[in-house]
């Protein structure tokens, strides 16, 4: 224990429970920054640090979804966890620590689990399984079969990640055979508070919606079920709101030829092109059996005169899907790129914000909800009463039964929601913080 465990004022029961554990199968599903990866990585550091016995090298691994944050996390955080003198080497290229004790840490990405074949492995942290691939413990099974000591599974509860489903599987599995009286499973689960500094935990509070919270700090199994944008309600909307000359009109785009979607908001920016607080829905634009020149001529007519500049959020799309069938139409980004009528009128300018690869869908969603009532009560964003389509669309999507999946059988709803998803994504993206820097938002 003397090497690098990290010690808490008041540490709860729970921890203690899983930094003595014998389990070999152990689960760990806690809040987000709740130390559960610091006692596992400590445990894997005690476990390298002592002979096993034998000639041959004894192997570990720790592994998360990618390899880059295989390398960017696991690799830096046991490179500082080991005392001077332990480590005999390091190899960047091949992911792995060889200590003086004849043992060999692996650091991996899990999207490439197949590599383990043909190897043992004496202990296995996997971190972040609600990320990893579904299949991931049939992958690794083999390289565990013959003198595993230690699995230990950890992360935090997840709506969304492509494992999330399978990793709740093995924690309730794993906690009834603890309750059971096996031995040889254990699961242990605790929230962020009261570990997490309560600045962070109430700031965390104001950026993120109810759900998410409850997820990454109350290390709630959340249901993505029912309602798709359940933190909506009348309080978002408003009477008409008046335009503000000096602020450019912020237009979220959906391509979809019939109907055209786009919202028409403002925002009050940082330098870096982020929402600083509430982001207001003023008008909608739908047109069926159109293109986005004629979207364009409606905006423009509308607006045309608005001397605040023109910044158009869309998805990637946007950067490859004609508007007409011929395989020669120009992409609906570079229309847009292409109208000078708004560059050479507008004194605030144009600016084109397509990412060159879309978020997942849950992420888009998730940053509307925290927007639209985080889990401190704010509402940051506000629609006025004229938006009929974006309304229905907070009051009517939802999620296929039993599934993450978003309805789309009806196809007069969504693409209003798409519209604002983009640029709420692209703007005020969930976990920013303006005022503390908490992530950033994505790249423009």
């Amino acid at each position: 224990m003397k090497y690098g465990f990290k010690k808490y004022v008041n540490p709860k029961p729970e921890q203690i429970g899983f930094w003595t554990t014998k389990a070999r199968f152990v689960a760990c599903d806690c809040g987000r920054g709740s130390g559960k990866s610091d006692i596992a990585y400590n445990r894997m550091l005690r476990a390298t640090l002592m002979n096993w016995g034998g000639l041959e090298r004894h192997l570990f691994l720790v592994g998360l979804p990618t390899q880059d944050q295989a390398d960017q996390v696991a690799m830096d955080k046991l490179e500082l966890l080991y005392p001077p003198g332990t480590i005999e080497r390091v190899n960047m290229s091949k992911h792995y620590i060889d200590t003086i004790f004849n043992n060999r840490v692996y650091v991996k990405g899990m999207f490439n689990a197949n590599r383990s074949e043909g190897v043992q492995y004496t202990g296995v942290i996997l971190d972040e399984m609600s990320d990893m691939p579904p299949d991931i413990l049939t992958s690794l099974l083999p390289a565990m079969s013959h003198n595993c000591r230690f699995l230990f599974c950890i992360g935090v509860p997840k709506r969304s990640g492509i494992g999330s489903s399978m990793y709740r599987n093995i924690c309730e599995e794993w906690d009834a055979r603890m309750k059971a009286g096996n031995p040889s499973y254990a699961r242990f689960h605790w929230t962020s508070v009261g570990i997490v500094p309560d600045d962070v935990i109430q700031r965390a509070k104001e950026i993120l919606d109810d759900k998410s919270f409850r997820e990454q700090y109350l290390a709630s199994w959340e249901t993505a079920s029912g309602a798709v944008y359940y933190c909506y309600s009348r309080e978002n909307v408003v009477e008409q709101t008046p335009i503000e000359p000096s602020l450019p009109l912020l237009i979220g785009c959906d391509f979809n030829v019939s109907p055209m979607s786009w919202v028409i908001c403002q925002a009050k920016m940082n330098s870096i092109g982020a929402a600083t607080d509430t982001i207001t829905v003023i008008d909608e634009l739908r047109l069926y059996d159109t293109n986005t020149r004629e979207a364009l001529d409606y905006l423009w007519q509308k607006y045309g005169s608005h001397p605040g500049g023109f910044r158009f959020y869309g998805d990637a799309a946007g950067h490859q899907r004609n508007t007409t069938s011929t395989s020669a139409a120009p992409s609906d980004y570079m229309i847009i790129a292409t109208d000078k009528r708004f560059y050479d009128y507008s004194q605030g300018g144009v600016d084109l914000n397509f990412p060159a690869s879309n978020p997942p869908v849950f992420d888009r969603v998730t940053s509307v909800n925290a927007m639209l009532r985080s889990a401190a009560g704010k509402r940051r964003i506000l629609v006025n009463k004229q938006c009929e389509y974006l309304i229905k669309d907070f009051e009517r999507v939802s999620f296929k039964p039993g599934t993450k999946f978003i309805e789309k059988s009806d196809l007069e709803l969504t693409h209003m929601s798409d519209a604002l998803g983009y640029l709420v994504h692209a703007i005020a993206p969930v976990g920013y913080d303006p005022q503390e820097g908490f992530g950033k938002p994505m790249a423009l």
